[in-house]
C-alpha cells in the first residue's frame, strides 16, 4: 500500500503537467475549406463568379437600354433604399435619370459609370494586387473599361439572385447639380 500511494500521486501530478503535444493555433473560418473536397469548393466558387457576372452584365445591359424595371430588380434592397431616399421614393426613375438629393444637396450622376463603368471590355474575378472580401453570398467583380479604368463591383446573393450592392457612392462620381 505504501508504494501504491506515491505512484498514484505521481500519476495524478503528471496528468496536470503540460502536454507533450503542441496544437497549432486555430485559423480563420474563411481559411477553412467549405467541404471535404477542395476541388468542389473551387468549382462552386467559379460557378458563383459566373452567376454573379451574368447578373452584373444583365444590369449593365438594362441600364444601357434604359430598362428601369430590369435594372431596378437587379439592385440590392439597401441600394434601392438609398435611391428611394434620394428621390422622394421614386428610386427607379432616379436610377435612369441620374438625379438624387442627399442631405439637402442635389447631385447628378451617370448611372452606368456610377454602378459599373463606361465601355467595359473585361469582367474579372480577381485583379493582381487587389485584396478581396468575398464569401459564399458576396462576390467582387473587377470590371475593366476600354481606357483601362478598373472598378470593383460588389454583388450580393439576396433573396434568390445575385444583385448589385452599392449602398454608398464615391463623391468623385457624383456631380453637384439640379436633381429636380
Amino acid at each position: 500500500m505504501r508504494t501504491i500511494l506515491p505512484m498514484l500521486a505521481f500519476v495524478g501530478l503528471a496528468g496536470c503537467s503540460a502536454s507533450v503535444y503542441v496544437l497549432p493555433p486555430p485559423g480563420d473560418a474563411d481559411d477553412a475549406p467549405r467541404s471535404l473536397d477542395p476541388a468542389a469548393d473551387a468549382e462552386a466558387e467559379t460557378l458563383r463568379f459566373y452567376a454573379a457576372q451574368a447578373a452584373l452584365r444583365a444590369f449593365y445591359t438594362a441600364l444601357a437600354a434604359e430598362d428601369a424595371e430590369t435594372a431596378w430588380s437587379l439592385l440590392s434592397n439597401e441600394t434601392r433604399l438609398l435611391l428611394d431616399h434620394g428621390s422622394d421614393g421614386d428610386g427607379e426613375t432616379a436610377l435612369l435619370d441620374g438625379r438624387v438629393t442627399i442631405d439637402g444637396t442635389a447631385w447628378t450622376f451617370d448611372p452606368v459609370d456610377l454602378f459599373v463603368v463606361r465601355s467595359p471590355v473585361d469582367w474579372r474575378d480577381t485583379m493582381p494586387g487587389e485584396s478581396e472580401n468575398e464569401s459564399a453570398r458576396r462576390k467582387e467583380i473587377f470590371v475593366v473599361s476600354r481606357d483601362e479604368t478598373v472598378r470593383r463591383v460588389v454583388m450580393i446573393y439576396e433573396g434568390d439572385a445575385w444583385r448589385v450592392h452599392a449602398p454608398s457612392w464615391p463623391r468623385e462620381r457624383l456631380v453637384p447639380g439640379d436633381a429636380s
